[in-house]
């Protein structure tokens, strides 16, 4: 019901003017919404709709981001917007309880500190800030506190550091990691900093090109580069899930990759249980492999022919009388097929035929 009327507020600022609204009944209100023409309607949703999607990406952002409070008033909005609880009361409760117990042990800690360790007081009050800066005196207690001397020279310095890397950035991987660690160290001081906003911004920008880049260099095949600017973005944007993915997806091809090398080699060397092992390897990670399945069937093919071979051998030593070298021939069977029962059968019938030979030997 919110977002309608949500809705119906809007359509009357853009169309009707405040002036209107304030003198309008909701009949009125009606009969100006139903004047509207389709596509202004189309407009007017899509623009509270993107406005509801730029609240919801900021507060999985912060809440990310570990800014608890600035998380909970953008997914309030969200649910404000929506008129229900698009996101779940039970994850915005979560988060409320994270924070309460953050800023509660954090301005313990306070109590504990040297008043002379300044920095390590305004980088608590800090995290307090992140999660609730209503909690007891705190906004007051940080506002003081970057009133003094000495951390206004600190916070300072950690601004000129930022500005710095900011007006010498040229979008290079190298600017970007400077950026992001002068950034970091900022925020630990002064989360809010206008500063480190226009740096998230440039970060932001930044992530979309490196990402692309490194995409390119994994659809081109160079997989050991794109490992390499896969991992150079985890170090800058941690926990990100595309450059995780990625990762993942160079891992499976390497191992892929190292696997068809070892069974081709197999194969080439007739070791048909090794090159079936590391083809089966591939396909239970990529079923449709070509090059793997073409190997496994050649494998099983030539696995094959040395079974009958090997039997073949083995029933003609055991005719002969030779035992010793039928039962290696039937045992090599069995490596190459475990539930072979030809083999499993002159197995048995040797074991027993050895052991009599041996009970007379004993006699």
């Amino acid at each position: 019901m919110k977002f309608y009327i949500i809705l119906i507020l809007s359509i009357l600022i853009f169309f009707t003017g405040c002036s209107q609204l304030n003198n309008s009944t909701p009949k009125t209100v009606i009969k100006e919404t139903q004047k509207l023409k389709p596509e202004n309607k189309k407009l007017i949703y899509k623009t509270i709709r993107d406005e509801i999607s730029m609240y919801k990406l900021r507060g999985d952002k912060n809440y990310k981001a570990g800014y608890n409070y600035d998380a909970l008033l953008a997914y309030e909005k969200v649910n404000f917007y929506e008129g229900y609880d698009a996101i779940p009361i039970s994850k915005i409760d979560k988060i409320n309880k994270q924070a309460r117990q953050i800023s509660k042990n954090n301005y313990r800690k306070l109590k504990k500190y040297n008043k002379k360790d300044k920095k390590r007081i305004l980088l608590t009050l800090n995290k307090i800030m992140m999660n609730n800066p209503n909690y007891k005196d705190t906004t007051e207690l940080f506002e003081n506190i970057r009133e003094d001397r000495k951390i206004k020279i600190f916070l300072n310095k950690l601004k000129n550091t930022l500005n710095m890397e900011i007006i010498n950035n040229k979008s290079t991987t190298n600017n970007l990691i400077k950026i992001n660690k002068a950034y970091e160290n900022l925020i630990k001081y002064d989360y809010k900093n206008p500063l480190a906003e226009k740096a998230r911004n440039i970060l932001e920008k930044g992530h979309q090109d490196l990402i692309q880049d490194a995409k390119n260099s994994y659809n081109k095949g160079d997989l050991n580069i794109a490992k390499r600017k896969f991992t150079t973005i985890s170090s800058i944007y941690k926990d990100d899930n595309t450059t995780s993915r990625y990762l993942l997806k160079i891992k499976t091809k390497q191992n892929i990759k190292s696997n068809l090398q070892t069974a081709k080699k197999a194969l080439k060397e007739k070791n048909y249980i090794k090159a079936m092992e590391f083809s089966n390897k591939i396909i239970e990670v990529e079923r449709n492999n070509e090059e793997a399945n073409t190997i496994k069937l050649k494998a099983q093919n030539g696995c094959n022919q040395e079974i009958s071979k090997l039997i073949h051998r083995g029933i003609k030593s055991y005719e002969q009388k030779n035992l010793d070298k039928a039962k290696n021939n039937f045992q090599e069977v069995l490596i190459l097929e475990p539930n072979n029962n030809t083999a499993l059968i002159y197995t048995k019938k040797i074991q027993r035929q050895l052991q009599t030979i041996k009970s007379l030997e004993e006699k």
